[in-house]
C-alpha cells in the first residue's frame, strides 16, 4: 500500500509540474545525415525543458525565449504533441512575419519509456530548400 502511495505521489507531482527538465547524454551527432566530424556534444549533455501546460518542449525555456527574443516572436510557430509513447515538438522560424517561407526548423522526439531522443535542426535557403541539417541522438533522464 505504501508503494502505491509513493508511486501515485511521484506520478501526480510530475503531471502537475509546470516544467520538467531532462538531461540528455548525446551518443550520436549527424550533419546532413552523416556522422559529424566535429563532435560538439560528446562531452556536454543537452538540457531539454518540457512544459505540458504551455505545450512547449525545447532546449530553451519558453519564458526565456519569449523574454529574450521578442523580435522573433511573430516569426515563429510551434506544435507540441503528446502521444502514448512519445513527446513530439516542432518549431518553425520563418523569414518574415508573414510566415510564408521557413528559415529553420527543429523537430524533437522523446520516448516516454526508454528516454531515447532525436533532435533534428534544418536550415533553409531563400527558396526554402534545405541546405544544412544537424541531428543529435541520445538518452534523456529527468533531472
Amino acid at each position: 500500500m505504501k508503494i502505491f502511495f509513493i508511486f501515485f505521489f511521484i506520478f501526480f507531482s510530475n503531471l502537475c509540474a509546470e516544467e520538467i527538465s531532462f538531461l540528455c547524454k548525446i551518443s550520436e551527432e549527424l550533419e546532413n545525415g552523416k556522422p559529424a566530424k566535429k563532435k560538439n556534444y560528446e562531452q556536454t549533455p543537452i538540457s531539454l525543458y518540457l512544459d505540458k501546460n504551455e505545450k512547449w518542449f525545447n532546449d530553451f525555456r519558453k519564458k526565456d525565449f519569449f523574454d529574450n527574443e521578442k523580435d522573433l516572436i511573430d516569426k515563429i510557430s510551434y506544435n507540441f504533441m503528446e502521444q502514448k509513447k512519445n513527446f513530439i515538438f516542432r518549431f518553425l522560424k520563418y523569414q518574415t512575419e508573414k510566415k510564408k517561407k521557413v528559415e529553420s526548423s527543429s523537430f524533437i522526439k522523446l520516448s516516454k519509456f526508454d528516454g531515447l531522443m532525436s533532435f533534428l535542426k534544418t536550415y533553409y535557403d531563400i527558396n526554402e530548400q534545405a541546405f544544412f541539417t544537424t541531428e543529435v541522438r541520445g538518452i534523456c533522464n529527468e533531472e
